[in-house]
Parts: structure tokens; sequence; C-alpha cells
């Protein structure tokens, strides 16, 4: 089947590829469709700020994997924003025919959803690869905006402290005992995200049991040999 009979919604175009817009149980949805698929439509899922520092996602693309989005925004990886992954995901593999085991791709704090989801489905993930990751509620939200944001949410409770269950840093059994891989990008220096209270402590604690997990230290944004390196690691990752 081609492309333009295979995907719903609004065809347009991203970085030169054919796009397509629709809604899952009303959420807004996207895909970029590869320009040659691989054989059983394996797809890389960017669970927050689609289109920011695409490098990877291009990257994919050339290779023959869709991309795909839906909106969790502000959700925090709460039990909402795991509702619309569960039916964005449901929707894609029953109806599209993708693959059972994507890729979960994540930026800054897009780490909260993509992780959580990874945690309660380590079967149905190939590879996590999380850019700059916010893993860890004991380090954020700090402003009053932010910390009513988590509250509605659902993963700080009615008196702001933090519910353990939805601190993925602190529930990575899952993915440790499935031996899940996953790759971590940071920058050293970040000035945003406190690192030795996220991705190094990530890092830390998913190594001690896991053997798939890979860093890489540099500035945030896949990129040069990063880039080579990480396309082959999640190419491997889709076949098995």
């Amino acid at each position: 089947m081609s492309n333009k009979t295979l995907f719903p919604g609004n065809k347009g175009t991203w970085h030169g590829y054919d796009s397509y817009r629709f809604e899952v149980d009303g959420i807004e949805s996207i895909i970029v469709a590869a320009d040659s698929p691989l054989k059983g439509n394996p797809w890389i899922w960017r669970a927050r700020f689609f289109n920011a520092d695409p490098a990877l996602d291009l990257a994919m693309l050339r290779h023959g994997v869709h991309l795909v989005h839906t909106d969790i925004t502000d959700l925090a990886g709460g039990p909402e924003a795991m509702k619309r992954m569960n039916s964005f995901y449901e929707y894609l593999t029953r109806n599209l025919d993708f693959s059972q085991t994507p890729i979960l791709e994540s930026y800054s704090r897009g780490a909260l959803p993509a992780l959580n989801w990874g945690i309660r489905n380590p079967e149905k993930v190939a590879m996590l690869i999380l850019d700059s990751p916010l893993c860890n509620l004991k380090t954020w939200p700090k402003s009053p905006f932010d910390r009513e944001l988590c509250r509605k949410a659902g993963v700080l409770a009615e008196d702001f402290s933090f519910i353990p269950e939805w601190n993925p840093v602190d529930n990575l059994d899952s993915l440790i005992e499935h031996q899940v891989p996953v790759a971590v990008i940071y920058e050293e220096r970040d000035n945003i995200i406190p690192v030795q209270d996220n991705a190094a402590l990530l890092l830390e604690r998913l190594k001690a049991g896991n053997s798939n997990v890979k860093a890489y230290s540099g500035n945030h944004g896949f990129s040069g040999d990063n880039i080579e390196d990480l396309v082959h690691s999640a190419l491997q990752a889709l076949k098995k």
C-alpha cells in the first residue's frame, strides 16, 4: 500500500516528508511518513516538543522509520497522558498496522511521559531515547504555575507533595527486568535541568541492572557522530 492511501487526516509536508494531521479520541496527532518505509511499519514516537531539534527524527525517516506524535502538552506524564498514549498506541498498531514496539523519544520534560509509559509498557518499547531528560519530580516543578500544573495532572498530591508512582527515576524496575535499551544524551553543565539528580541518577540506576544503557555527553540535541551511532542502535533495536 502507498503512503497516500495508508494514513488518515489532512495531508501536508514536514521537512520535505508527507505529513498527516488527524485526531485520536479528539486529541491532535500527526504522522510523518517515511518515503520508503521498512517492512513492518516501524516508528519513532516523539513524546513532547515535536519539531524541536529534529535531527534524529529526520535521520530515522531517511532510514524508513515513520515519525509520530500525539498531544500530551502540560500533562506531566500523569494519568491523562498515559490514557492518551495508550489510545494512540492502540490506534496505530490496530488500525494502521504499525509495528508493536516503537522507539520512544523525548526531550526535557518529555522524559516524564516517555519514561512513565515505558515503565508501564516495557514489552511495547523497542528503545527509549532521552535527550536532556527531566525525570525526577523532586527537582521540578518549582514555580507556583508549574506546581499547580502538576497537581492538576495528577503527579502531585493536593498538598503539592510528589506522588511516588509518577516519579520515573524511582520506578525503573520494569525497564531493568525487560532489559529495554535506553540512550541518554545530556549536558554536564545544563543550566536548566539538574543533571546529577536527573540524567546522572537515571543512568546510575539503570546501569545497575540493565546492560543496554548508553550515555552521550555533550550539547543537547542529537548531532554528528551521535546521530549515526544512535540510528544504528535504534535500527538494531527495531529488528528485535
